[in-house]
């Protein structure tokens, strides 16, 4: 008799002879068609269920990558690098393992989500030109940031 599927949208669990690409995939489809508001708890329910229950060494890992994530989102915000891509990825981590934070990151999400939809159609209703001026502009500030920082730093 086979595991019925959780009711936060897993499907069929994921077996041994997938590989890790297909398993990330399923992962990430399984989030994205999430409602939001509710991705990260059941991310978080699915690790769980994963896991089954006591100690694993994936949890470790998992909390040590996204601890190093965060870290390194921190410093690239403060040097030209992708900083916020890599803390959301880190962050995301750390909420598959820690419920608490899951449910801050929904939170977040749900406080968040308005006011970057909003932003997203400002930004594809400018012209191809006042973008690349735009992205011209983030640049030169990332990389007067930067310098200014290295000056500082000596």
């Amino acid at each position: 008799m086979s595991k019925a599927p959780a009711a936060t949208g897993a499907k069929a669990p994921a077996t041994e002879k997938q590989s890790l690409r297909e398993r990330v995939e399923q992962q990430w489809h399984l989030f994205a068609n999430d409602k939001p508001g509710e991705r990260f708890v059941n991310l978080h329910k699915r690790r769980q269920e994963q896991r089954k229950g006591g100690f694993s060494w994936g949890q470790i890992l998992f909390v040590g990558v996204g601890l190093f994530l965060i870290i390194a989102g921190l410093f690239f915000m403060a040097v030209p690098g992708p900083g916020l891509p890599v803390l959301v990825a880190g962050l995301g981590l750390m909420g598959s393992e820690s419920l608490f934070m899951a449910r801050g990151l929904d939170w977040t999400e749900q406080k968040l989500r308005p006011p970057v939809l909003k932003l997203k159609a400002r930004w594809d209703a400018l012209s191809p030109r006042t973008r690349l001026l735009c992205w011209c502009g983030v640049g030169a500030a990332g990389a007067a940031a930067g310098t200014l920082l290295l000056m500082w730093w000596k």
